[in-house]
């Protein structure tokens, strides 16, 4: 089966500022450590997508310094021919304060990244990709990729982040009717259900035609998908937390490369809440381990997925 997956989103460059101390207004801290990565949701995604052995383009605009950042996607394997160079912008910068516990506070600058617009994917060769998913695009933008695909291929993910959440959750509700999956976590799905008025979470189904799971991400406890049928809910796995940055991201990538594997819905819960537990042990947003390291980690916490030694390796 042909595997190449599509991340449509941010690209940013992250300035992580590691502190023992969080941040406090009109205070100071001191940091003990400074990395500068490639960032952005779709970003993180993308590389994590490929870490676990699957071929991912991302589609995201970047400005006139954003060379380091094609650089270092094409280092981790990302394939970038279709990010958009925007040369009177800079690219958007993520301002990323991490403390002890590994918890985060964040400040965004757009930059580049306003210029993704619903026209930047009409050129898209849309039967090339198994699967799209979209992170943090705006609603017009996922309406536009609905529009486009030829029935129900290739499948489509959104992952619309809290802000979009916050600022259109009847728009979301709207597209989620044509996406095949949804990505949200606990406190994002409740929104959605509360400013739509919707009682029973089930009922979110009951006018949208193809969408089949709706995952939500519950952080420390584990993560629960939802379908008309019924939940299915995976136990988050214990490990020491160094940074959960990227830790959203790394886990849609692990469930829809179990997908798209021929994994189950729970075997595939499973792999998303591997990859996100094995990526917060580490720094950075994209330190993510390989398909074989994530299927060993598994193993040794007792679990299994259906997969030969041969696809594993």
């Amino acid at each position: 089966m042909r595997r190449v997956f599509l991340a449509i989103g941010n690209i940013n460059y992250d300035y992580l500022l590691y502190s023992k101390d969080p941040p406090r207004i009109d205070g100071r801290i001191e940091a003990y450590k400074f990395l500068i990565e490639a960032g952005g949701s779709a970003c993180n995604f993308a590389v994590a997508v490929v870490k676990l052995g699957v071929k991912c383009r991302v589609l995201g605009c970047i400005g006139r310094d954003g060379e380091w950042l094609i650089n270092r996607l094409r280092e981790r394997g990302v394939d970038t021919s279709e990010i958009i160079w925007v040369k009177e912008e800079v690219s958007g910068r993520v301002f990323i304060i991490v403390d002890e516990t590994g918890n985060r506070t964040m400040i965004a600058y757009k930059g580049a990244n306003s210029h993704l617009k619903p026209e930047i994917v009409e050129n898209i060769e849309i039967e090339v990709y198994d699967h799209i998913h979209l992170s943090g695009c705006g609603v017009n933008i996922v309406k536009r990729m609905i529009d486009l695909r030829d029935k129900d291929k290739p499948t489509l993910s959104y992952d619309p982040g809290s802000t979009l959440v916050k600022k259109d959750p009847r728009g979301i509700m709207e597209v989620l009717r044509s996406l095949d999956y949804l990505f949200v976590n606990k406190e994002e799905f409740y929104h959605l259900l509360e400013k739509n008025y919707i009682e029973d979470p089930k009922k979110i189904f009951e006018n949208s035609e193809k969408i089949k799971y709706i995952f939500v991400k519950q952080g420390s406890v584990g993560s629960t998908a939802i379908s008309r049928e019924d939940s299915i809910f995976c136990p988050a796995f214990k490990v020491e937390v160094v940074d959960t940055t990227g830790a959203g991201d790394a886990f849609n990538a692990g469930v829809l490369v179990g997908l798209k594997r021929g994994l189950d819905i729970k075997e595939s819960l499973l792999l998303g809440n591997a990859v996100a537990a094995l990526k917060i042990t580490k720094e950075g947003a994209q330190s993510i381990p390989g398909f074989k390291e994530v299927v060993d980690f598994i193993e040794k916490q007792g679990y299994r997925i259906r997969l030969s030694r041969a696809e594993i390796d």
